[in-house]
């Protein structure tokens, strides 16, 4: 054996060694904190990890061991249930219930270059009267690490990147000014928003090598955004103090994602004094019905009603928070990382004008096409440069907050890029997340700001989607609430509300309610009830406006493979689907046909039978879930068939999102 091997079986036994101490002081001593060295512990073993993947039992006893140190560490519930009222009955698993141990992984985001090894060249820096300026770091060593010798003349210059309005494809296009050369140091105009940047070095025959490039977001000082917010407060006179809102989601992530990954996250939520809504159920598929649910009050799946009657319609008419509060003398922001899964763009148009004063949608689609891309997983870009995509959104949160305290706004902040492809990418953005509320917290965002942080749903695809826990984590996304002290306090009632609907059964039209009621709008079409009064015990998934087929308070009974039911059930989704196929396709889409059934549950419902089903299509080996309900009148479909494995390329050949799940290209 060499002396790397003979290392490798040493930490490997040293690991081992290791937990089984910790099993004796867990197993022996029944305390209720872990011991003082857990947590320490558990980063051993995560820096220690390449040499021990290799061992199954080493990765079963690390979950064990991160099992105990979540449920001690966390505080989480022992109750056997989220939710346990008259209306509703929730079941509490496990983050790291055993159907998972295969999938869950300790996982890092790929590298985009080391601080250290590539530093910023160029930064944007305050001035005075508000103004900002471009500077460059023209220290040697900075220099010398973008390949600049001492003898290269450098020379810089930046372009303003700015959205071009006036036509149904607007959100996807942005233009460049000239590039504007300068020495040292540049002051913005003060409506400069995002800017790119560029540096070269003169080298021999004056010949010009590109040593740089980066871009910059600045949420700007804007004439009209600061007369109408003044205006307002004038009109208004001496009203009481008014909150602001941020809304900060990560997409694709359930409330046990959220635990298992973000553990240093969860725990400083916790003990600050966030309330966790246990029962947050979502209300749709995707992203688009729960964010028009949250941000709307509507409800839907791929059209809503005269604001967008189809999933091509722009959405600029759409009752969003946003427009009324902007009336009302807020200043409003919205951002995503992830240009091409844009929430409102995705196989769908979006908006046709800007529709809040900070869009940071056009200096996105900018830096896709103009820096240097890492993609992950084959589809998403975490690395824009020597930046995480990520890190553009939370540094325009952070400036965004900055610029307006003291005044009220509202802001939107989406990520998709670590969460969407793998639930378990989401375990490098712990410590990010922990960092950025406690900067928040420290510079007295929070004390002026109501937050919300949540997901839209769970990992709708994929290994833990098909354990036996993946049915609750594509329907239960996480959502915490903060509130200001001062606010708590002015309003006890509501206070005790919210905290005692913590363990009701709640969705994204109560959320919407609760934003409503927060900053003093008038109820609009929202099914849902603010969550500062409380909710009734008897609630049941209707009254919350969640269909049958997301309804979490519900128990199936597994039955056993080849139950006659499954193919009766399971052929009656896929006739469904063939049906919409014929309607809506032109001839590019497969004539699916029943493949086999996977999973067959029921329950007994008000004289019928209602069976929950996964199935497989053929050809193209799609995964689908549908609610079938059996009764007297025969069967009928709750709500809609949903695929539970991922599609990619196959259905390229349309892009009808009614369908799209669907279709098997031919």
């Amino acid at each position: 054996m060499d002396m790397r091997g003979t290392k490798r079986a040493l930490c490997c036994l040293a690991a081992v060694l290791y937990l089984a101490v910790l099993y004796l002081l867990y197993d022996v001593t029944g305390d209720e904190e872990p011991p003082p060295d857990g947590v320490a512990f558990r980063e051993e073993l995560l820096a220690a990890w390449p040499h021990l993947n290799s061992s199954a039992a080493t990765l079963r006893a690390w979950l064990e061991h991160t099992s105990r140190f979540f449920h001690r560490e966390l505080r989480i519930d022992s109750q056997p249930y989220l939710v346990d009222t008259p209306g509703c009955r929730i079941p509490n698993h496990n983050p790291l219930d055993r159907s998972v141990w295969g999938v869950v992984r300790p996982l890092g985001r790929p590298p985009c270059g080391a601080e250290g090894e590539r530093p910023q060249l160029t930064a944007v820096v305050p001035r005075r009267n508000g103004r900002r300026a471009l500077v460059v770091d023209s220290r040697p060593q900075v220099l010398a690490r973008h390949g600049v010798s001492p003898g290269d003349q450098l020379s810089c210059c930046y372009s303003a990147v700015t959205r071009v309005d006036g036509d149904a494809d607007a959100d996807n296009r942005y233009s460049i000014s000239t590039c504007r050369y300068f020495q040292g140091e540049s002051t913005l105009e003060e409506d400069t928003e995002f800017i790119y940047v560029r540096c070269f070095s003169r080298v021999i025959f004056s010949m010009e090598v590109e040593k740089y490039r980066a871009m910059h977001a600045i949420v700007s000082r804007k004439k009209d955004v600061r007369k109408r917010l003044k205006e307002y407060e004038k009109s208004r006179g001496a009203a009481g103090r008014r909150l602001s809102v941020l809304l900060l989601g990560i997409d694709s992530c359930s409330r046990l994602n959220l635990l298992r990954t973000m553990p240093r996250t969860s725990a400083l939520l916790r003990g600050r004094g966030w309330l966790e809504l246990r029962g947050y159920t979502k209300v749709g598929a995707n992203t688009l019905p729960n964010f028009m649910a949250l941000l709307a009050g509507l409800k839907g799946a791929t059209s809503f009603g005269p604001c967008m009657p189809h999933a091509r319609s722009p959405v600029d008419s759409c009752p969003f928070l946003w427009r009324e509060l902007a009336r009302r003398g807020y200043a409003t922001a919205l951002a995503e990382d992830e240009p091409r899964l844009g929430s409102f763009n995705h196989e769908k148009t979006g908006f046709s004008a800007s529709p809040v004063d900070h869009y940071q949608r056009p200096f996105m689609l900018a830096a896709y096409d103009l820096l240097p891309a890492r993609r992950h997983n084959g589809v998403l870009t975490p690395c824009l440069g020597h930046v995480p995509s990520t890190e553009y959104v939370l540094r325009y949160l952070e400036d965004f907050s900055a610029r307006y305290s003291g005044q009220p706004f509202f802001g939107l902040f989406w990520l998709n890029n670590f969460s969407h492809e793998d639930p378990n990418d989401v375990a490098a953005a712990d410590e990010r997340f922990r960092r950025l509320f406690g900067d928040l917290e420290a510079r007295g965002t929070l004390n002026e700001t109501a937050v919300v942080f949540f997901s839209d749903h769970g990992t709708r695809f994929g290994a833990i989607r098909e354990t036996s826990v993946g049915w609750f984590e594509d329907r239960m996304p996480f959502a915490h609430v903060w509130l200001p002290r001062w606010f708590r306090e002015s309003h006890p009632e509501g206070a005790r509300a919210l905290e005692a609907n913590g363990a009701r059964l709640t969705s994204p039209f109560d959320l919407h309610a609760t934003l409503e009621d927060l900053l003093g709008l008038d109820p609009g079409v929202s099914s849902g009830r603010s969550l500062l009064r409380e909710v009734p015990e008897n609630r049941t998934c209707r009254d919350a406006g969640v269909d049958d087929e997301w309804c979490t308070c519900v128990r199936h009974e597994p039955l056993p493979e080849g139950h006659p039911a499954g193919k009766e059930v399971a052929g009656f989704a896929v006739d469904r689907v063939r049906a919409l196929l014929a309607t809506r396709s032109s001839g590019e889409c497969a004539d699916l046909r029943l493949g086999g059934v996977r999973k067959l549950a029921r329950r007994a419902e008000q004289g019928a039978e209602v069976f929950v089903v996964e199935f497989e299509t053929l050809p193209g080996g799609g995964l689908f879930e549908a609610t079938v309900w059996r009764s007297q009148e025969g069967l009928r479909l709750s709500g809609a068939v949903t695929r539970v494995n991922r599609y990619g390329d196959q259905s390229a050949c349309t892009h009808d999102l009614a369908i799209k799940e669907f279709c098997y290209c031919v």
